[in-house]
């Protein structure tokens, strides 16, 4: 909350220098990396996933890969078998963090040429203000 710049913004991102590659991902291995994301919650974990388009409810207190209880696709529920595409880093498309273990270099569809700096830039300097999303991990409780 409060005033925030571009600057501070790019500060923030792992892997700001590199493109963005487009990988086509089934609803099972979003499922899997959602659930590899979250292995050391609440610990931070730089595996974990920033998302958007999603709405993930865990429970905290689940077995390590069992605390995802759901997932959405902008309000529909995941399909286990069908392919997404997904945009994410090149060093992330690429395996790194063990994500290696989920999905393959072959699951790679494209590379946009695009920077994410550049890409989150032109995305903040066509919004002066920006508002909180609705929220995006739910903590599903007792």
């Amino acid at each position: 909350k409060g005033s925030v710049s571009a600057a501070d913004v790019l500060r923030a991102l792992e892997y700001k220098d590199e493109n963005i590659l487009i990988v086509k991902l089934t609803g099972d291995q979003i499922s899997r990396a959602l659930q590899h994301g979250l292995y050391l919650y609440p610990k931070p974990n730089s595996a974990f996933l920033q998302f958007s388009g999603l709405t993930v409810t865990i429970n905290p207190d689940a077995d390590r890969d069992k605390r995802v209880q759901s997932i959405k696709i902008n309000g529909d529920p995941l399909d286990a078998n069908k392919t997404y595409k997904v945009a994410m880093p090149e060093t992330l498309a690429n395996g790194a963090l063990a994500y290696f273990k989920i999905w393959k270099k072959t699951d790679i569809d494209k590379n946009t040429n695009k920077m994410l700096e550049t890409a989150v830039t032109t995305y903040l300097s066509d919004r002066k203000t920006l508002a909180k999303g609705d929220d995006r991990l739910v903590l599903k409780t007792k």
